[in-house]
């Protein structure tokens, strides 16, 4: 598992945007909130710049994307790294994790996206920075639906419904060594709160991998052994 918890994204161009649906929608971090290629434009080129400091990792959350080719850049605009997704295969996919090597000067990841036919093609938040790895957690994901909607009874006992939707909340189980990774995945906690973090999420019976924009709800620790401690902590998907 890992998260990307030094975050060095700065700046954001798209050549293609909605007046409406601006490209700097992408730096903040609400996922409803999102750029939008100019209506009916379904190929649109974005360049995400991030800051010195060793960025090893880039996230895109909640595209329409069916394909994006990745252009990794350094400081002088030479390509360091190139690659591509298929988000329409075998399943369909909204959102991209990308690992390189670290770049220790600033540079730039240029996104070729390419949505469906007639669609404005648009994507929610970027993430670029550096992450932590940790023990994937244990099997056995438990996972609650939580109704947004707000809900009023009236006079004569019926229930008045706004809906706002639905989201999944996640708890993860983790078995870390006491002496560094079970405090330094507290400290996370401790440092950000619930501030939405990209998360690569992955298990280890069959080897089943996404990525995600999580808030981190809560952290529980069991300090029963004496090397290892158990870790609970529930995260909530970011809207």
């Amino acid at each position: 598992m890992k998260i990307i918890t030094t975050e060095l994204q700065n700046g954001v161009t798209a050549d293609s945007e909605d007046s409406e649906y601006p490209d700097d929608n992408l730096l903040d971090n609400y996922l409803g909130k999102p750029w939008k290629a100019t209506s009916g434009d379904n190929t649109a080129q974005v360049t995400v710049t991030f800051a010195s400091g060793g960025c090893n990792a880039f996230a895109l959350f909640k595209t329409n994307a069916t394909s994006c080719n990745w252009t990794l850049k350094n400081n002088l605009g030479s390509t360091v790294d190139s690659g591509s997704v298929n988000l329409a295969s075998p399943v369909k996919a909204e959102n991209i994790w990308i690992e390189f090597s670290a770049q220790t000067n600033n540079g730039s990841m240029v996104l070729d996206l390419t949505g469906p036919s007639g669609t404005a093609v648009y994507a929610g938040v970027v993430k670029a920075g550096v992450y932590e790895s940790f023990d994937n957690p244990v099997y056995g994901l438990r996972d609650t639906v939580e109704d947004l909607s707000l809900v009023r009874e009236t006079s004569n006992k019926s229930l008045f419904i706004v809906d706002r939707g639905r989201i999944l909340s996640h708890a993860l189980v983790f078995d870390l060594a006491r002496d560094y990774s079970y405090f330094d995945l507290r400290q996370i906690y401790i440092d950000n709160g619930a501030a939405p973090l990209a998360w690569l999420l992955a298990d280890d019976l069959y080897n089943h991998v996404w990525c995600g924009l999580y808030h981190m709800i809560s952290f529980e620790g069991d300090h029963s052994d004496y090397d290892n401690a158990i870790a609970t902590v529930t995260i909530r998907s970011a809207v």
